[in-house]
Formats: C-alpha cells, structure tokens, sequence
C-alpha cells in the first residue's frame, strides 16, 4: 500500500511538473508574441511617418518647379510676345508711293520760282520814308491809343508755387506717416498672429499669462540649440513672405509657397509635440531643423524666381521701345 501511494504521489508530481513547464512555455510564447506585436507596431509607425515625410518631399518637388523650367517658360513668353509685337508692326507699316512725274515738276518750278525770288531780293531798295499830312496824325493816334490801354496786373508765380510746395510737402510727410503706422499695425499684428498659432486656441483669453508659462515650461524642456534655430528661423521666414507677398503682385508663386509652408509647419508642430516624449531626440531635432531651414529655402528660391523675371520683362519692354524709336526715327 506504501508503495503504491508512493507510486501516486511520484505520478502526480510529474504531472504537476509537466503541466508547470507546458504553462511556461504557453507564457513565454504570448510573451514573445506581445514583444513582437509591440516591435512590429512601433516598426510600422515609424515606416508610417517616414512615409508620410517621403510623401510630403515628393509633393513639394512637384508642385515646386525647378528654376530652369520656369526660367525657359519666362524667355517662351518674352519671345512670344516680342515676336506678335514685331508682327503687329509688320502689319501696321505702309509702304510709301512712289514720286509722281507731276510732283516732280512742281518741285521744279518751286526751285526755280525761289531762284528768282532770290534775285530780286538782291536787286531789292529801301523805299524812302512816307511823308504826308496823315503821318503826324497816324502817330498822334497810335500815342493815345497806347495810353488808354487798361494796364494788365501781372501776379508772380513764385506764391503759387511756394503754396503749390507747402501742400505737397503736407501730403508727402502724412503720406509717409500713415505708411509707417500701417507697416508698424501689420508687423505687430503678424507678431499676434504667431503668437496666438504657438500658444493656441486660448491664446487671446484672459488666461492667457497661464498658458504663457506653460508653454515656457515646455520650451524650457526643449534643448537651447532648436529654441534659437526656431525663433531666428521664425523672424526670417515672416520678413520674406511680406517681401514675397510685396513682389508677386500677379500670384504667380505665393499661393503654392504658402500651402507648402503650412504643410511643413503643420509637420514641425506634430515633431515638437513628439520630441518632449522621445527618449532619443537627436534625430527629431535634425529633422525640425531640416524643416527650418527647408522652409527658409523655399522662400529664397522663389524671391530669386520673381526678380529674375521681372528684370527680364524690364528689359524686354526697354528693348522693344529702343526698337520702336529706332523705326520711327527710320521712317522720319
């Protein structure tokens, strides 16, 4: 009977022991299954985001053309406008007539006519001074009327135009007053604008000194090296969208420069709100950086676009009057 309890025990502890093993084994393997869901997941959000970066590069590159193509497109139009100007003059030009027997004569007998004229100015004499009995009363008469005359006031010019100076003197220093202040309320309403896009929905509230703070403790956070890259980059990327806004009057470049600024502003803020739960933020800090100074040459790129084009037609309209003179001084 001892044996055979013996014998019971010895089975039911290997059970218990194999049944341990399976359920360690059955552990390790969710385990391992959790680490790889979890690795796979984080894998997959990263290829996601360096996906949407790749998608975001790609987009920009083609809707921002590069500066040979629009170059060749500025020459086309200048050559194609300078070629219908030249044809429209082509068109305009008459041919004179030819000189006619008739005028021919004409311009003979004139010579000749002056020829003779000529002659008899040569051959000319001063007659002798008119001595009559009206002569004395012809002056008496000439002595009166000249008295008579109403004497005209003449006004001098000077006070004219000494009022005429005075007034545009007013308007030019008003002029330049009030542009000064407009320039003053758009910088300062700019200044507003990125404050209130940093700080928030609640930017303009009455609680606005505490979300102030916060959002320092969040800078503060942040390391030196991005914090003065952003706020140089910052100062720079708003001085040269007024400037862009200023040259492109026809909106030839600014509507797509700002969709993509916005896009990459758009991913900076999402890369700022990762950075303060990354453990390793060197790369994200790159990568803000890149963005900066990609936006910074965005803007630089199309300025340089702008005044070459417009230096461009600035010359093609001086060649084209040049042209006009010389064809009006020609058929002169």
């Amino acid at each position: 009977m001892d044996n055979k309890n013996k014998n019971t025990e010895e089975r039911q502890l290997d059970e218990l022991e194999k049944f341990l093993l399976t359920h360690r084994s059955k552990l390790q393997k969710e385990e391992k299954k959790s680490i790889n869901q979890q690795f796979d997941a984080s894998f997959s959000m990263e290829k996601n985001f360096l996906a949407i970066q790749a998608k975001m590069k790609n987009e920009q590159a083609s809707r921002l053309e590069p500066r040979n193509i629009i170059e060749e497109r500025a020459k086309k139009l200048i050559e194609i406008e300078s070629e219908e100007s030249e044809k429209e003059e082509t068109k305009n030009w008459v041919k004179p007539a030819p000189i006619s027997s008739e005028t021919e004569k004409t311009a003979k007998s004139i010579k000749i006519g002056y020829a003779e004229v000529k002659r008899d100015v040569t051959n000319w004499v001063k007659p002798a001074p008119i001595t009559s009995q009206y002569s004395s009363h012809a002056t008496s008469l000439e002595t009166r009327n000249q008295k008579n005359m109403p004497t005209t006031k003449t006004v001098s010019l000077r006070k004219f135009w000494t009022v005429a100076a005075s007034l545009t003197a007013l308007l030019i220093t008003t002029f330049m007053y009030q542009a000064d202040t407009i320039s003053m309320l758009t910088a300062e309403n700019e200044e507003l604008i990125s404050m209130y896009e940093e700080n928030g929905m609640r930017g303009f509230d009455e609680n606005f000194e505490g979300n102030n703070r916060q959002n320092y403790a969040q800078n503060a956070s942040l390391p030196a090296e991005l914090l003065e890259a952003e706020n140089y980059y910052t100062s720079i990327i708003a001085k040269d969208k007024k400037e862009l806004k200023k040259k492109d009057t026809q909106n030839w470049i600014t509507p797509e420069t700002i969709q993509t600024l916005d896009e990459l502003d758009e991913v900076y803020k999402v890369m700022k709100a990762d950075l303060l739960e990354e453990q390793n933020p060197k790369k994200l800090v790159d990568e803000m950086l890149n963005n900066l100074k990609l936006r910074k040459q965005i803007l630089d790129e199309s300025i340089q676009i702008l005044e070459k084009s417009n230096t461009e037609k600035s010359n093609s309209s001086d060649s084209k009057s040049n042209t006009t003179n010389n064809s009006n001084e020609k058929s002169i």
